[in-house]
């Protein structure tokens, strides 16, 4: 057994699951807890079925189905890898801080710029400070950025 095959156990094959869908979340779960990290290359097919005492066409399985859902990329010749960015599923929307630590990234915001003052004649048009236009305009200018954790 490698440590990917003993960091997230063996394989049960006597629940409901299929055995390909078992080694998805046992692989999903390596990934989640940054087993394995983002560029990280998997084992080969061949050493994932023997760690995990399947078959090769269970792992291929498993496998494809990871790099359906984004968080593996196959690459020609080289093998699969754990996918460096993770595409955004826009049926569950989530924030941009959620967003960056599911990339394993830290988020952070710099304010550039914050002033007071008042309303604009083309703030004013707007339907949105039209609201704020009794209390004045506050304007703000903000990045929001990430960085890598390692």
């Amino acid at each position: 057994m490698t440590s990917l095959a003993k960091a997230v156990g063996p394989l049960d094959g006597r629940g409901n699951l299929p055995l390909y869908q078992e080694l998805q979340r046992a692989l999903r779960k390596a990934i989640d807890s940054r087993i394995l990290g983002p560029d990280d290359a998997l084992p080969s097919e061949r050493d994932l079925a023997a760690d995990f005492a399947v078959s090769r066409i269970t792992v291929r399985k498993a496998l494809d189905g990871l790099v359906a859902d984004g968080l593996l990329v196959r690459r020609q010749g080289a093998g699969n890898f754990v996918s460096a960015r993770v595409d955004k599923n826009f049926a569950m929307l989530t924030s941009f801080s959620e967003d960056m630590r599911a990339r394993g990234r830290t988020p952070r915001s710099v304010w550039l710029k914050r002033a007071a003052g008042t309303v604009t004649p083309e703030e004013a048009s707007s339907t949105v400070t039209v609201t704020l236009a009794a209390s004045g305009a506050c304007r703000m200018t903000l990045v929001r950025a990430s960085c890598t954790i390692r």
